[in-house]
């Protein structure tokens, strides 16, 4: 299966598509299918930041720096944390809601 690339899904529903197709990154099931799934999440969240749904944006672009932390991937992690940034100053929750967001994805994974 190709590697999903990120200006390939441009809808909501595509990129739901996207994550329901990728199995859960778990402790002991590997990760080969997490990368897809953490882009799946970072262009959701991104997704969401332009159509002005904030609290979802967060929750996806959350979960996004979650798995690129994880996995060690920093090449996105910097572009993932700004739209964060971001989607946070747009919603009116300033600079300090960004902490927040990440500590309470990484808490859940």
């Amino acid at each position: 299966m190709r590697h999903p690339s990120r200006s390939k899904y441009n809808s909501v529903t595509s990129l739901k598509h996207c994550l329901s197709n990728q199995p859960s990154p778990r402790p002991g099931r590997g990760t080969r299918h997490a990368p897809a799934v953490a882009h799946c999440h970072a262009g959701l969240g991104t997704l969401y930041t332009t159509t002005g749904h904030w609290e979802q944006a967060r929750t996806e672009l959350s979960a996004a720096i979650t798995l690129y932390r994880a996995m060690a991937m920093t090449f996105w992690l910097p572009q993932t944390e700004a739209t964060l940034a971001r989607c946070c100053e747009a919603s009116g929750e300033g600079p300090g809601a960004v902490l927040s967001s990440s500590d309470s994805v990484r808490k859940m994974v």
